[in-house]
């Protein structure tokens, strides 16, 4: 409704965690909702994930990132890839 570019998630993980424990820089939506089905995205990361897919339809990309990292918000807007986990759209 605001027309963002983008959806950030500040929250207190690194973003999401693939099955070895890697902290991801990037899925799509198909992506992120077969990790929910797999059990490797689980919890609490679940209404996070939820957040970003829906997010993905007013917007081009969302992003979880750690809340807790000194000036996150500053370093996601000039380098997007460096901090957390950006979701777009499934092609």
């Amino acid at each position: 409704a605001l027309g963002a570019d983008r959806y950030v998630s500040l929250t207190d993980v690194d973003g999401i965690r693939d099955d070895s424990g890697e902290a991801l820089r990037g899925l799509d939506a198909n992506a992120a909702r077969q990790m929910i089905g797999r059990g490797v995205i689980y919890g609490g990361m679940i209404p996070k994930v939820d957040a970003c897919i829906r997010a993905l339809a007013a917007t081009r990309e969302a992003q979880i990132v750690d809340g807790r990292q000194p000036h996150v918000l500053i370093r996601a807007l000039l380098d997007p890839a460096s901090v957390g986990t950006l979701l777009t759209p499934s092609a």
